[in-house]
């Protein structure tokens, strides 16, 4: 499958410029607020690409990129939904 590069641009900061589309709003959406931890710049959830026992996946939607320090997933909001959809 062909991805036309323009559009994806335009879809990614389409995103990242809209307030609906944020990690916060996704946590809420998914119920993945379970043991969340609020930082000043971002949140810290239990990750929902492996088996996690405490919040390790940070998630900060001004920079509008994820990091887990466990199982080492990590990029952009557009990249977490990705994943998360497979």
């Amino acid at each position: 499958m062909m991805i036309n590069e323009n559009c994806l641009k335009k879809a990614v900061e389409y995103i990242n410029a809209s307030e609906t589309y944020t990690f916060r709003n996704f946590i809420r959406e998914h119920a993945l607020d379970k043991d969340l931890v609020e930082r000043p710049y971002d949140v810290v959830i239990r990750c929902p690409f492996h088996n996690d026992e405490a919040p390790s996946c940070s998630m900060n939607d001004t920079l509008h990129v994820f990091n887990c320090f466990s199982c080492g997933r990590h990029g952009s909001y557009v990249k977490f939904l990705a994943l998360y959809s497979t």
